[in-house]
């Protein structure tokens, strides 16, 4: 999974053609990173972009779970919830912009979004983008970023429970939660179980700062005028 983390700052003209050209400053937020299993004191350090088998690795805290039959050991890793933190700063400038939006594309999946302590977003599908304002959590100078990633399969288990059908998923080993998820494949290796799946922000995390109203879809009004010419016989 590509990981494009951005602090953005953007002047937004009425005109489309200005719009797309309009000037842009950008910090990437791709060093920094720590995680730990959620509950528990010690952080350790993350690589973004990449994933918590990955990180988990890297530290020495699981063998390779690609490793003959270590992935029947590691079960637990995707029924646990996982935390990713790092910290940026932010200057006056770029506060006194009018709009501050915090923009996810490709957030996996359930997750918790929190800036300075403060919580700002409940994501629960892969392949929608997710807008939140967030000026009132922003503050001069560091800022904290913190994502609470759920397992997915502690998510899925209580909907399957009051099914009474059960969707196939054959090459799930493990629980046979994915049909039932906005989850992409891109995260999980089909020959492996659901446990192996990508816990990290997605293909785009920025904060986008605006000098005007973002237009979208709910903000158009049209009006629509209709004639009717009856021919007279």
């Amino acid at each position: 999974m590509s990981v494009s983390l951005l602090l953005v700052a953007a002047v937004h003209s009425h005109s489309q053609s200005k719009s797309n050209s309009a000037a842009k400053t950008s910090m990437a937020l791709l060093s920094g990173w720590q995680f730990r299993e959620a509950g528990k004191d010690t952080w350790y350090p993350a690589t973004v972009p990449g994933c918590v088998h990955t990180d988990l690795m890297k530290n020495k805290l699981i063998e390779d779970p690609f490793y003959r039959d270590n992935e029947s050991e590691l079960q637990w890793i995707g029924k646990t919830d996982w935390e990713y933190e790092t910290t940026f700063n932010v200057t006056s400038e770029l506060l006194n912009r009018r709009h501050l939006e915090l923009v996810f594309e490709g957030l996996d999946t359930y997750a918790n979004v929190f800036r300075n302590d403060e919580h700002l977003l409940d994501a629960d599908n892969m392949f929608r983008t997710w807008r939140v304002d967030c000026k009132h959590a922003i503050r001069p100078g560091t800022n904290t970023l913190r994502i609470r990633f759920r397992s997915p399969i502690n998510e899925i288990l209580p909907v399957m429970a009051k099914l009474d059908y059960q969707l196939p998923s054959p090459n799930d080993q493990g629980e046979k939660t994915y049909p039932y998820t906005r989850k992409g494949v891109s995260g999980r290796d089909g020959a492996f179980s659901d446990n192996y799946f990508d816990l990290l922000p997605g293909r785009k995390m920025e904060v986008e700062y605006h000098t005007r109203s973002r237009m979208t879809a709910d903000r158009f009004r049209t009006r629509i005028k209709i004639r009717s010419m009856v021919d007279a016989f």
